[in-house]
């Protein structure tokens, strides 16, 4: 019968969430790898990528296949925390290639993942930047 997400060319992707029972990428990685699909993978997001527990694990990042890598959500961020961590990450979040950027070790698994800007900032949504400036800052991403 097979996979159906895999038949439609899908590729679905769990996030690690500091608040959650998948913290981290240690944690997600078992979760994926178990799984036993080629399909299957993990959604990237730079500031939790950078801001989990035990900081970036680069180590643990390098077992991982590149394609497994599928989705990057991108933004900046300051470099230091700054106050809550929930409020940081959804209400204090910068443009991509802003401030502080998480890539540290990706260049090495060879992934090429979708960029998908999340830039969860009031200030920001309040001055209406344009789809341009979005588009901006997200194409200067690839360039970690």
């Amino acid at each position: 019968m097979g996979n159906t997400a895999s038949r439609r060319g899908l590729r679905p992707s769990i996030e690690f969430l500091p608040w959650t029972r998948i913290p981290d990428l240690a944690t997600a990685w078992p979760i994926v790898n178990e799984a036993e699909r080629d399909n299957a993978g993990i959604l990237l997001d730079t500031r939790r990528w950078k801001r989990q527990p035990g900081n970036p694990a680069v180590d643990v990042l390098r077992e991982i296949p590149g394609d497994r890598i599928p989705v990057l959500q991108t933004c900046g961020f300051r470099p230091e925390p700054e106050g809550d961590p929930m409020t940081e990450c959804t209400a204090k979040r910068l443009l991509p290639g802003e401030g502080a950027v998480g890539f540290a070790g990706l260049d090495e698994i060879g992934t090429d993942p979708l960029l998908a800007p999340e830039v969860l900032n009031l200030e920001l949504a309040r001055a209406q930047p344009t789809a341009e400036q979005g588009r901006a800052a997200t194409q200067s991403v690839p360039d970690r």
